[in-house]
């Protein structure tokens, strides 16, 4: 697995999801994020992607894809109640705060929860 971080990247996040804040992801054997303190905060969550990866193959993205979709038509959110994303929370800590991001994020809580 490799891992990489810096202020280039939070920029190519902040241009593929402008409403959303992405503080990190994985493609494949590879994770992104926005500092190094982000990515010591995601990785446990990062890693249960990087097996999901291993698990699915060239299938993963699609079914990634399926699942946003199946959660928004269920109601619910494509990203919080994607099933790969349900996964990975429940391996990582839920409510750490990223000290770096801006807007401000705490790991696996929808950015109205309180």
């Amino acid at each position: 697995m490799l891992e990489g971080h810096g202020p280039q990247l939070g920029q190519a996040f902040d241009i593929v999801a402008p409403r959303r804040s992405i503080v990190a992801m994985t493609l494949g054997h590879v994770v992104l994020a926005r500092s190094r303190a982000a990515l010591d905060a995601t990785r446990a969550h990062e890693r249960v992607h990087v097996r999901q990866c291993e698990r699915w193959g060239p299938f993963f993205v699609p079914a990634y894809i399926v699942a946003s979709v199946a959660a928004r038509v269920r109601g619910g959110d494509v990203y919080f109640d994607n099933r790969f994303e349900r996964e990975a929370w429940s391996a990582a800590p839920i409510g750490v705060a990223v000290p770096d991001a801006d807007p401000p994020v705490r790991l696996g809580q929808r950015a109205d929860a309180t």
